[in-house]
């Protein structure tokens, strides 16, 4: 929460407009997801394990609040978590995007941009 006022407080400061973006990820809360193996390397060196759907549910949490930091602060924030679909046409790993991940990404944020006026 701290990292997020203090990104928002330095934009404002030198008159950077700004837009925020939730996480998305190929795992989500299902019975599925319970019975995989979640984690990233720095879970590992941290000995944790947690499962697929846990590591969602935890990422969620942070989405969450960054959708209500920048509510309250009045930045745009686009949900793109809530909406690339948990499906490995999107993803090559947990998080990061195939060629078509990519362009449903470039797809929702402009039209997101556009919506709220942010781009002619």
């Amino acid at each position: 929460r701290q990292n997020v006022l203090e990104i928002i407080r330095t934009g404002r400061e030198l008159n950077i407009p700004m837009v925020f973006l939730t996480q998305p990820s190929l795992f989500e809360d299902t019975e599925y997801w319970q019975t995989i193996q979640g984690g990233d390397y720095w879970m590992t060196q941290m000995r944790l394990s947690i499962s697929a759907a846990t590591q969602w549910r935890m990422q969620e949490i942070f989405n969450q609040a960054l959708i209500k930091i920048c509510a309250q602060e009045r930045i745009p924030c686009l949900d793109l978590g809530a909406r690339i679909p948990h499906d490995s046409n999107y993803f090559y790993d947990s998080t990061h995007f195939t060629e078509a991940g990519a362009a449903l990404v470039a797809q929702e944020l402009r039209a997101f941009l556009e919506s709220e006026g942010l781009v002619p």
